[in-house]
C-alpha cells in the first residue's frame, strides 16, 4: 500500500514538474512580455502628451496672400527641425458671414485637413495651426469658403510652399 502510495505521489510530482510548470512557464513569460510593450507603450503616450503641452518658440508663421497669376511665387514657410505646428494666418475679406472653411490640398488635390467652423479673431483675420507632421515638403492649394447663413461660396485660393532646411 505505501508503495503505491509512493508511485502515486511521484507521478502526480512527475506530472506538475514536466507539464504544469513549463505551461505556466510560458504564460508568465508571456505575461511579462505584454506587460512590457503596454509599459513601452505607455510611456510613449506620456512623453507624446507632455510634447504637447509644452510652449513652442519661434512657431513657423505664414501670412498668406491671394493670387489669380498662375506664374506668382507661392507663399513659403520654412519649417525647422523640432516644429510641430505652422499656423497659416489668412486676412479674410469683409462680408456677411462669421463662419468660415479652411481646406489644404496637395498640388494633386489630396486632401490634407479640412477645418470647419472658423471665426474671425480680433484682427479680422483667420489664424489656424497645422500639425506639421501632415505637411510634407512640397506645394499645396489652400481654399476658403463661406459657411454663413447663404449656401458655402469660395472667397479666395493661395499656394503654399513648404520647405525644410
Amino acid at each position: 500500500m505505501s508503495a503505491c502510495a509512493a508511485l502515486l505521489l511521484a507521478a502526480a510530482t512527475g506530472w506538475l514538474y514536466f507539464v504544469q510548470m513549463p505551461k505556466l512557464r510560458g504564460q508568465l513569460s508571456q505575461s511579462a512580455a505584454e506587460l512590457r510593450t503596454q509599459q513601452q507603450a505607455r510611456a510613449a503616450l506620456e512623453q507624446q502628451i507632455a510634447g504637447s503641452t509644452q510652449a513652442e518658440a519661434n512657431v513657423p508663421l505664414v501670412m498668406l496672400q491671394a493670387t489669380r497669376d498662375v506664374q506668382a511665387a507661392p507663399n513659403e514657410v520654412s519649417v525647422p527641425p523640432g516644429a510641430k505646428h505652422v499656423v497659416l494666418w489668412v486676412e479674410v475679406p469683409a462680408g456677411k458671414s462669421n463662419r468660415y472653411r479652411l481646406q489644404v490640398d496637395t498640388a494633386d488635390n489630396r486632401p490634407v485637413e479640412i477645418l470647419d467652423n472658423l471665426h474671425r479673431n480680433t484682427y479680422g483675420a483667420l489664424a489656424v495651426s497645422l500639425p506639421v507632421e501632415a505637411l510634407q515638403p512640397g506645394d499645396y492649394q489652400i481654399r476658403l469658403s463661406t459657411q454663413g447663413p447663404s449656401p458655402a461660396s469660395l472667397l479666395a485660393e493661395y499656394r503654399l510652399r513648404i520647405r525644410r532646411p
